[in-house]
């Protein structure tokens, strides 16, 4: 059961995750040409002083996408030219903790040595993180790599012609440093993470020609940063061990998602609870104790602005347990009101039982604080 719900969120859409910085260069006609990624957001650094040509190209040919041209053939001292964001020391701790993707769709024209880069680090000092991937020409393909750990991935097939998704994407968790490698969705595999440096970026990303020792020629169409690439278990448990029930066990709830509020990405999931029951979830913003409530075998955990989740309200099945998918932006409170950052939800089951008579219970409960 555990494993089915946390498949079905892991397929959730990208709503799970919030964007930190983005450029879009659009298709054809829309916008009639590529803005230039200043308007966006993004800072520019040329130490080529002009000598690499930064362009719009609408359309790119017959891709039907626009572009922003990074046309770096010089191969003087400091020719090279980049754009970059730098991030709150909120939203990079918030990165660090929920997991973040960094991804660029781009088509690779040519290129000789290590050049087009995307560069994302906690910071410039030797304990921050850094993430440094460049691409170049191989062939018909193109070679993902970090010279500063050595790791490399082949992404066939990528000289084609067309644009393909160039992705590092970091699972969620101070103990997870290691990010992965993913082309045009296909993880490739582990990507470590390197000792960050003063080359690298103050605590944010860098996009576009990263060296002076090599040149290449990439037409970018859309580059992203998200936080909260990650399902997780959400968090803490209290009131345990609830009131055993006529299974003999505690019933337990978990919460699973995204703590963040914009998300709309949290299921609840009661385990070992009696099978072929009547059950439903409840939720509080204040915790209590109240023990055999309405004559109740269990404890009352939850109180404060209460809600119950009468509408999802189901059978515990053959496997004892229940599951729903809570929708945050009408949480079943008076006024239905949204779920909101900063604000911290407990939820608990109640459920029927027969134990030896009619009566009821309630598993533990459940603290989440969202962001």
């Amino acid at each position: 059961m555990r494993a089915l719900l946390l498949s079905v969120l892991l397929a959730a859409p990208a709503g799970a995750q919030v964007t930190m910085a983005q450029y879009q260069a659009g298709t054809a006609g829309a916008p009639p040409t590529a803005p230039d990624p200043q308007i966006q957001g993004w800072t520019l650094t040329d130490p080529s002083n002009g000598a690499v040509v930064l362009t719009d190209l609408s359309p790119d040919g017959a891709t039907g996408l626009n572009a922003w041209v990074v046309d770096d053939q010089v191969t003087f001292g400091g020719a090279r030219a980049h754009y970059g964001q730098v991030f709150s020391q909120g939203d990079l701790d918030q990165a660090t903790d929920w997991g973040w993707e960094m991804a660029a769709d781009l088509r690779l024209v040519q290129s000789s040595g290590l050049c087009v880069v995307l560069d994302f680090a906690t910071g410039t000092s030797s304990a921050n993180d850094r993430y440094l991937l460049w691409l170049e020409v191989q062939g018909s393909d193109v070679l993902a790599s970090n010279h500063l750990t050595g790791v490399s991935f082949v992404c066939p097939g990528a000289m084609n012609g067309a644009y393909h998704n160039f992705a590092l994407r970091k699972p969620a968790g101070v103990a997870n440093p290691v990010a992965e490698f993913l082309f045009d969705g296909v993880a490739l595999g582990p990507w470590p993470n390197s000792q960050s440096s003063g080359s690298a970026p103050a605590g944010g990303m860098n996009w576009g020609s990263g060296s002076s020792g090599g040149t290449a020629i990439a037409n970018w169409n859309q580059v992203t940063f998200r936080k909260g690439t990650d399902v997780i278990q959400l968090g803490s448990t209290y009131c345990f061990p609830a009131a055993v029930n006529s299974t003999g066990q505690s019933g337990h709830i978990q919460a699973f998602g995204n703590p963040l509020a914009q998300a709309d990405l949290v299921s609840l999931l009661a385990l070992q609870i009696p099978a072929n029951e009547f059950g439903y979830f409840v939720l509080g913003d204040a915790q209590t104790f109240i023990p055999l409530p309405g004559g109740s075998q269990g404890n009352l955990c939850v109180s404060g602005n209460l809600g119950r989740f009468v509408s999802q309200a189901a059978s515990t099945g053959p496997t004892g347990s229940l599951e729903i998918s809570v929708n945050t932006s009408a949480l079943p409170t008076w006024r239905r009101s949204p779920l909101l950052p900063g604000q911290t939800w407990n939820f608990h089951a109640w459920f029927t039982d027969n134990n030896p008579g009619p009566t009821s219970n309630f598993t533990d409960a459940v603290s989440v604080t969202f962001f």
